[in-house]
Order: C-alpha cells, then structure tokens, then sequence
C-alpha cells in the first residue's frame, strides 16, 4: 500500500468517525417522537365552530397527536399549529385558540359539555422560559421551575377558557383559548384531552367591547367579508 493511498484511507476513517460520533451526539441531546392520539402521523388538531341555536356556539376539538421532544433539559410537549403558554416557570404546554362570532351586546359563558382524557406517565417536563422580548436570546436563558411544580395538581388548572370580545369593524368576536394538555409536576403524569366539546352561549350584557352599531356604520364591506370567513 503507497503513503499517498494509506494516508487518503486514514483521513477517510477520521472524517466517518467524526460524523459519526456528531450523529451521535445530536441524537443524544435532540430527539423527537409523535405519539398517535387520533392520527398516525403529524396533523393539526381538528377544531370546528357551528352555531346551536339562541345565539350559542358550539366547538368541537378532537386532537391528532402530540410530539415529545426530548432534551438534556428535559421533555418538551408540542402540536402541529400549538402555541406555548408563555407561563414563565409553570410546566411549557402547548395551546391553540379559535374565534367565533359573538351577539354585539352579549357576556358569554363557556361549558364544557363533554371531554375524554388519558394519563400518561411523563417526568421532567420543562418549564416555560415566558414571554421575552425579541432583544432576548431564548438558548441564553436558563429553564427555571416555579412554585407550580411543588403543587400535587394539574397545570393548567382549566382546559377552556374565553379572552375578552374583540370588534373586526361590524362584527364582534371573542377567542376561546383551548388548554388539551395538563401536567402534574409531583405525580409526573401528563393528561391529554383527546376530544373535548365546548359551549359558548349568551348570559346577560357585557361592558367590555359592546359593538354599538349606527345607521352609518352597519353598511357591510365586500372586502371585509372575506376577513371575517378566515377569522372566524
């Protein structure tokens, strides 16, 4: 074997093993896996908003799955279209919201008519970073858990709930922000919500955001009209 032809063979070998003991590393400090709930693979979850009647909305939430990513840090819960919930400290769950069209005056309620759940083990969830300002780089701030995961309970402690109405020029709507993943820190267990059917309807007036109409404002744009079928 000539020096030329068994040097280019040693540096072959050094440069496999490199990439080789990189691959490694990156498996051991980055690793995703989705687990199936109602899909076999990564969808979003399925969110649909009909009218029932008497002015009250009905939301239908049937989750697909969810990923694991596991970390030095520890594990990390997310799905397709999820937000995190920007708790600083408290367990980093995944969120996603829906807005739906509301009566102009109306206070609304949100029931909870039916639900299914399942527990899962799970340790070392990792806790929100919170919401930081875009100066901020999120890999220079260390994870810190709060005093959420000393509680025996689950967090979030609702899987529903509604922000204040909202006005888009004639149309009133109010964002229903759906919680379908708990965690509970001290039992290290994770519930997910796999189906979950909500009720929005009316219950007496509302002083935060009326839409208040007059006869010069109730003239409806076509533009708009598009605006109004993606947002609600």
């Amino acid at each position: 074997m000539s020096i030329k032809f068994r040097a280019h063979v040693n540096n072959y070998m050094k440069n496999r093993t490199i990439i080789l003991v990189t691959l490694i590393l990156a498996g051991s400090l980055y690793a995703r896996d989705w687990v199936e709930v109602n899909s076999p693979s990564p969808a979003e979850p399925y969110i649909s908003a009909l009218s029932s009647g008497q002015e009250s909305v009905k939301i239908f939430f049937e989750l697909s799955g969810y990923f694991i990513d596991k970390t030095d840090e520890g594990n990390k819960i997310t799905f397709p279209s999820g937000v995190s919930i920007l708790e600083k400290g408290s367990p980093d769950v995944p969120i996603i919201t829906r807005s739906i069209q509301i009566p102009d005056l109306a206070k609304m309620e949100l029931k909870v008519l039916s639900s299914d759940f399942i527990d899962v083990p799970l340790d070392n969830l990792i806790p929100s970073k919170g919401n930081l300002t875009r100066d901020i780089k999120i890999q220079d701030v260390p994870y810190e858990k709060g005093g959420v995961y000393e509680n025996d309970s689950f967090f979030p402690e609702v899987i529903s709930y509604l922000r204040d109405p909202h006005i888009i020029r004639t149309k009133r709507g109010q964002t229903v922000v759906i919680q379908p993943i708990q965690y509970n820190p001290v039992q290290g267990v994770l519930r997910v919500y796999t189906n979950i059917i909500l009720e929005a309807s009316p219950n007496g007036i509302s002083s935060v955001n009326p839409l208040v109409r007059y006869p010069d404002k109730n003239s409806g744009v076509r533009e708009m009209e598009e605006i109004y079928k993606q947002h609600f």
